[in-house]
């Protein structure tokens, strides 16, 4: 049936062969230098400091469209209750 598909010489795959292609040089002295450089980590401050969760939950937020008569998503975020610690 598939006589037109003819398949040659298998190749050597053999842990020798393999084992060549990958030894490097042990002279070889590879050095990665940053290609942009990163500025100093700033402190980031939210105003939510002093406070305590209350409650934390990942939601949905909807808009009533009123052409329409529809609910329409406008986001995804996490909602926080927070009470002042002072």
């Amino acid at each position: 049936l598939f006589t037109g598909f003819h398949s040659g010489p298998k190749a050597d795959t053999s842990v020798d062969q393999d084992d060549e292609i990958y030894k490097t040089e042990e002279n070889d002295n590879i050095q990665f230098e940053p290609v942009v450089q990163m500025p100093e980590k700033v402190d980031l401050v939210t105003g939510e400091e002093d406070e305590k969760v209350l409650y934390s939950q990942r939601v949905k937020l909807f808009r009533f469209d009123t052409e329409t008569n529809q609910w329409k998503e406008r986001g995804v975020g996490n909602l926080k209750l927070l009470k002042n610690n002072q």
